[in-house]
């Protein structure tokens, strides 16, 4: 073989490693290139859907807000509300007060009552209650107004019994049956501990 067929062997041979090369380096390019892009292309969604739920998140913060305090708000009408039903529980019995706020009561709303009687205590654990019946008479509007006006007396109660007598004549003074529990904390719990 001749010197210069050696060299065109040797040229061609160059050329051949360097269009390998070239080969390869654009190969390892694209791979890389693919590789990176995918990579990128992935964080990019997740960066971007996280924008997205930011946006929404940051987007109801207002909404969010409104709630907090409209509920807080209601947080506070409910503990003052309580606070104003545990100043109605007093610490002892007092059934004779009771019975003077009864007919109080009964006088203003013209309903006459009659066999007042106190059962006995029972003990819930946290509070006291007693089941007082009494028998009275009035016209249908007065024991409708005697009824509701048993939310505003000083001493918290609850009807848990009624019973009205059925008339013809809606003038004339219908007798009724009324059961009530009045509640007082036990004699153990302090003033002022009441939300345990």
């Amino acid at each position: 073989m001749s010197k210069r067929a050696s060299q065109r062997v040797l040229q061609r041979l160059d050329w051949s490693i360097c269009v390998a090369c070239l080969l390869l380096v654009a190969g390892l390019a694209l791979i890389a290139h693919l590789t990176v892009y995918r990579g990128l292309d992935h964080e990019s969604r997740r960066v971007h859907n996280q924008i997205r739920a930011g946006r929404l998140f940051f987007g109801t913060a207002e909404e969010v807000d409104g709630r907090n305090a409209e509920l807080n708000s209601h947080l506070a009408s409910l503990e003052s509300h309580l606070t104003e039903l545990e100043a109605r529980i007093p610490e002892t019995a007092g059934e004779s007060d009771f019975l003077a706020q009864l007919a109080r009561l009964a006088s203003r709303t013209e309903v006459q009552i009659r066999d007042y009687r106190p059962g006995a205590v029972v003990d819930r654990g946290s509070y006291n209650d007693i089941e007082i019946s009494f028998s009275a008479n009035g016209r249908y509007e007065s024991i409708c107004r005697f009824l509701a006006g048993l939310e505003s007396l000083e001493r918290l109660c609850k009807v848990t019994g009624l019973d009205v007598a059925a008339l013809d004549d809606p003038n004339q003074s219908y007798p009724f049956e009324v059961t009530l529990s009045i509640y007082f904390y036990p004699p153990t719990r302090g003033a002022g501990n009441h939300h345990g």
